[in-house]
């Protein structure tokens, strides 16, 4: 394969998202106040929805996929979604390779959509209120309504999807006790639809303001009032087994706000505290706050520094990095928040921010034209029955490096390569399938012993 089309790497190692990722667009019009990369990655760019299908196609044909992500920050914004999910549910053999599209805006969904996505393996739905009330929503111009939040679940009810994941946020500006009630409120809504029982995974995360978005002036929560409204809304759903509350650690948030906001002296204090051992902070059993607390001390910086509130009027650290959007309409949609007006979608009207110039502008997607597909198509493999079963006996061993692979690495790495030769296989029927292989030892082959 040429530069351009080189297939993805695989690692020996397990990674945190392991499967095939396809980024189908870049950028969002939405105008969420809180998000960095929404106003970073302006303006949006789709890519060309037949370069997505094909090269997506070639990697699972080459590497053996089982799950291949559309990624974007909102993949239902993709202008022909549809059109591309219907072309992939041709083209991919959904019994061996899942496709997921793990960026949804819940009001974008509708029966078609969620549809598609159960036939190309999705067994759940993931919603982000961010806020649990109305007022905060438009505050924040997440532009989501309560209405457009449960139909979303009532529809993916109808099509027997049982599993929900909601996503808060804590400690928004203008956020109220009575913002967290909300949050209580409307998961116990959610919790009431459906027959059956809902399986509800909802995470809490604390706001950080971040620079080049509306909110960079604004103040982050002190952690003990942060920490008090999580562990209300964990509190009150402590006898419900259905329901499952998480919340990021409150310090590694606080941290995050400071570097993210910090200027040149917050250098220093990351200097000094990896001179105090923080390393691998990002593991849970390495991180040590206290480290970072000495590095502010030693360093004579108080963290306050950077949590504060922000004039508007003064100038900030980052100002000399023009990403394209002025800072000018960031000081509009920060007074409109305290007044708690919305912005429309920058697509259906201009709002002038200014990243559309003569280098970027907004670029949307063309339906992908019907498959010209190689002689021996994905969706062209054969399904074989499950109750019928195949067999054969592969040798290998495992010399110089490769004696340092894991067994279930190296197991995981042997489904991939079944996956693709062209012999019938019986595959697994879970959300993860992989081909039925039974593994034995040479002294069990010597002995005749094998599955």
């Amino acid at each position: 394969m040429d530069k351009l089309h080189s297939p993805q790497l695989l690692s020996w190692q397990l990674a945190t998202h392991n499967r095939y990722v396809s980024e189908i667009m870049r950028g969002c019009s939405r105008g969420c106040r809180f998000c960095h990369a929404g106003y970073f990655y302006r303006p949006v760019r789709e890519r060309n929805s037949e370069d997505i299908l094909q090269e997506l196609i070639r990697e699972v044909q080459a590497s053996g996929w089982d799950e291949a992500g559309l990624i974007s920050l909102s993949s239902s914004d993709y202008t022909c979604i549809r059109e591309l999910m219907f072309s992939l549910l041709k083209a991919v053999n959904t019994s061996k390779t899942h496709v997921s599209l793990p960026s949804l805006r819940v009001d974008s969904l509708d029966d078609a959509l969620v549809s598609l996505m159960q036939s190309l393996g999705r067994e759940g739905l993931t919603i982000a209120p961010e806020a649990g009330s109305q007022r905060l929503r438009d505050i924040i111009n997440k532009n989501l309504t309560e209405e457009e939040i449960m139909r979303g679940v009532e529809i993916a009810l109808s099509l027997s999807w049982q599993k929900i994941k909601l996503y808060f946020m804590i400690g928004l500006p203008e956020e109220t006790d009575e913002d967290i009630v909300s949050i209580i409120n409307l998961i116990d809504k959610i919790n009431t639809l459906g027959k059956r029982r809902l399986n509800i995974n909802v995470t809490l995360s604390p706001f950080t303001p971040k620079p080049f978005t509306p909110f960079q002036w604004c103040a982050m929560l002190d952690p003990e009032t942060l920490l008090a409204r999580a562990r209300r809304v964990k509190e009150h759903f402590h006898r419900a087994k259905n329901i499952r509350i998480k919340y990021h650690t409150i310090e590694n948030s606080l941290l995050e706000a400071c570097i993210t906001r910090g200027d040149e002296d917050m250098a220093k204090v990351i200097y000094r505290a990896w001179q105090n051992g923080a390393v691998f902070d990002a593991w849970n059993e390495n991180w040590d706050f206290s480290k970072w607390e000495k590095a502010f001390e030693q360093c004579g910086i108080e963290p306050s520094r950077y949590l504060g509130k922000k004039n508007p009027e003064t100038e900030l650290p980052w100002d000399f990095i023009d990403i394209g959007v002025c800072k000018e309409f960031l000081k509009s949609e920060y007074e409109k928040s305290l007044k708690g007006e919305l912005s429309r979608d920058c697509r259906d009207l201009c709002s002038l921010c200014g990243a559309c110039d003569d280098r970027a502008q907004t670029v949307s997607a063309d339906p992908p034209k019907p498959l010209a597909l190689d002689p021996a198509p994905i969706h062209a493999q054969k399904e074989y029955n499950i109750q019928i079963q195949y067999r054969y006996r592969i040798g290998y061993q495992k010399t110089g490096l490769l004696r340092f692979i894991s067994h279930l690495d190296w197991m995981r790495m042997l489904f991939r390569r079944i996956a693709v030769l062209e012999l019938p296989t019986v595959f697994t029927m879970g959300f993860s399938p992989h081909p039925k292989v039974t593994p034995f030892t040479a002294t069990a082959r010597r002995r005749g012993e094998h599955g």
